[in-house]
């Protein structure tokens, strides 16, 4: 086994190789395994070095009991004068990630939000916790998911997932497993994705690799077109006055303003 990773200092990503098998760990759990633009780089690269080594495979891990809490708001919110710099990142993570030639296999036990959707919906294998739990959450800080929700949108159905879109609400395993955004539902307590591997490895490497181009190919799945335009819309609606208040309830733990309004509104509405 070959580890790169400093160890003086904690690293967000633990990047392992086992032969052929290439293993990213995000381990960020001081902010809840969040993209932050440290463990968004670090993703980058490890994609791009083990693409560049012909991989079999690459697994996507997490260590905690979240898989990935989307983007770090904080940090985001911290960053007025970079306001776009969040959203580059997270769409060259995804079309990194969804350019891959080899099979991505991802182990999901724990909430999803946000950007580590786009993580999921960018993997070939999703396998995750009976337990787990997903949420589009941006409309619920003032946004829209134009990033997450392209590469989502281009392997599932669009009626299926406007409502999780609109409301923000989150779902279950059974749930994301009827979407389509996970292939399994794990029941052992650990989310073993040893199966998977398994499986993949009795494929040609070459043969998957024209495989997962050919399907991709066929069903007309094509969101790295549409992704500098979801990039400046990412970065425009971050910038918004609803953003802003909503990146700041979050960080003060209450509800953004609109809600008591909106419920004030249905109050009357029901009366």
């Amino acid at each position: 086994m070959k580890s790169t990773g400093g160890t003086a200092a904690r690293t967000p990503l633990i990047v392992s190789q086992y032969g052929l098998i290439d293993r990213l760990l995000v381990d960020s759990p001081a902010n809840r395994n969040a993209l932050s633009i440290c463990l968004m780089e670090a993703i980058i690269d490890a994609i791009e070095r083990s693409a560049q080594r012909c991989a079999r495979m690459l697994v996507i891990d997490h260590t905690g009991d979240v898989f990935s809490a989307g983007v770090d708001l904080k940090e985001r919110l911290a960053l007025k004068n970079q306001p776009q710099r969040h959203s580059a990142l997270l769409g060259q993570l995804l079309a990194t990630l969804w350019a891959y030639p080899a099979p991505v296999i991802c182990r999901v036990a724990g909430r999803v939000r946000g950007g580590g959707i786009g993580l999921i919906a960018c993997s070939d294998i999703v396998v995750c916790s009976s337990g787990a739990d997903f949420a589009f959450s941006e409309v619920r800080v003032g946004v829209a998911p134009a990033l997450v929700g392209s590469f989502s949108l281009a392997g599932l159905s669009s009626r299926a997932l406007k409502p999780w879109l609109l409301s923000g609400e989150s779902f279950g395993a059974e749930e994301a497993l009827r979407l389509g955004l996970v292939t399994r539902i794990a029941t052992d307590p650990t989310t073993d994705i040893g199966p998977e591997m398994k499986a993949v490895l009795k494929g040609a490497p070459g043969g998957q690799r024209a495989t997962k181009s050919l399907v991709r190919e066929l069903a007309r799945e094509s969101p790295l077109q549409e992704i500098t335009a979801m990039q400046r819309l990412s970065a425009e609606l971050f910038a918004t006055v609803e953003a802003m208040e909503g990146m700041a309830a979050f960080g003060e733990k209450r509800a953004p303003t609109w809600v008591a309004e909106g419920e004030a509104d249905l109050h009357l509405l029901l009366d």
